[in-house]
């Protein structure tokens, strides 16, 4: 099972109560299950989800809750995750799989002359 515990609205005032330590966090879009993630170094859970609430990932602009765990190792955490959620469903949650648009911003385009 991944992240088990309380379920919160995907809203602005859900997400000011989250809490401002690291830790990994599961978004849903309805009952499903739509993406994993992390909050370390700098970042806390409450500023990773309200990044996700304003738009840096637009595969989850439809998210309806979200849970969350605080603990010491968020990368390992969110690694094992992810790997019961694909050894369960063999696939990544949908929004695990979306190119994020970091991504995007970090390649350099260059055109053939």
């Amino acid at each position: 099972m991944v992240l088990t515990g309380e379920v919160f609205r995907f809203a602005e005032d859900a997400i000011d109560s989250a809490p401002e330590r690291q830790g990994v966090y599961a978004v849903y879009q309805g009952n499903e299950l739509i993406y994993i993630g992390k909050a370390e170094q700098e970042d806390t859970i409450k500023s990773r989800l309200r990044s996700h609430l304003l738009g840096d990932n637009p595969c989850l602009k439809n998210a309806t809750a979200y849970r969350y765990e605080v603990c010491d190792n968020p990368r390992h955490r969110e690694k094992l995750y992810l790997e019961v959620y694909q050894m369960s469903y063999l696939k990544l949650p949908r929004c695990n799989n979306f190119p994020s648009p970091k991504f995007y911003n970090k390649q350099q385009v260059s055109w053939p002359n």
